[in-house]
């Protein structure tokens, strides 16, 4: 325990420097995921913050990961790290789902955009939004109430509140697509929903957040 503590002390060197009022808590438990998750739920934390690296497409297909444990269980929003250096660009990306119409979809678009416009005024980040699409958008997702029935990149950037050209509208696999798009702007973070599932529709159609985990080298918040 002596130790644990020490190793947590030094971990905050940077906090106490800066002069950042923080706590520090040590706990022990079989799987650390599950002592993470009940923290987090007992102080009612804003945000958890855990490292993340790659993983091949069989182990996230066969094992659990802690990745995933944590999206699924965690009721705070997960910023999920890649690097150890700064971050690379001054652009956030926030990937909102304007083609699923059920409340919890609907529920999560406002999560995302809330929660990315907070971080890119906080940070003084510039924020991009992103919708990915099979096949048609449906205005009545849209984050509030709007006569605006002009469904091109302009119409959502006004209704979103960004610039027209922040405001990124493309067909294709959500996954696929919000990589392209990663390789463009060359985000330093992603803002990206997680809905949990279950059983085998857990296994067969995955997480997009986990997926993006181990194709983009941004840090990704995923907001649930």
């Amino acid at each position: 325990m002596r130790k644990a503590q020490e190793q947590v002390d030094a971990y905050m060197q940077p906090c106490r420097e800066n002069n950042i009022t923080f706590s520090t808590e040590i706990s022990w438990n079989k799987h650390w995921y599950e002592t993470a998750i009940q923290a987090a739920t007992r102080s009612g934390s804003d945000l958890v913050i855990k490292s993340s690296y790659y993983h091949s497409k069989a182990a996230r297909f066969f094992n659990t990961t802690s990745d995933f444990t944590l999206m699924r269980f965690c009721a705070s929003p997960i910023l999920f790290t890649h690097r150890s250096q700064r971050w690379q660009s001054n652009n956030i990306l926030a990937c909102v789902d304007l083609e699923s119409a059920d409340a919890q979809h609907i529920r999560l678009n406002n999560g995302i955009i809330r929660d990315a416009k907070a971080m890119s005024e906080t940070l003084g980040m510039e924020l991009y939004i992103a919708a990915a699409y099979d096949n048609n958008i449906n205005n009545s997702l849209l984050q509030n109430e709007s006569n605006i029935s002009d469904k091109s990149a302009a119409g959502l950037a006004e209704i979103f509140g960004v610039e027209v050209g922040n405001m990124i509208l493309r067909q294709g696999h959500t996954v696929e697509t919000i990589h392209d798009i990663c390789v463009e702007i060359e985000p330093s973070i992603i803002v990206i929903g997680s809905i949990a599932r279950t059983g085998v529709s857990a296994k067969l159609i995955g997480n997009t957040a986990e997926k993006l985990l181990d194709i983009v080298d941004a840090d990704i918040l995923t907001i649930n």
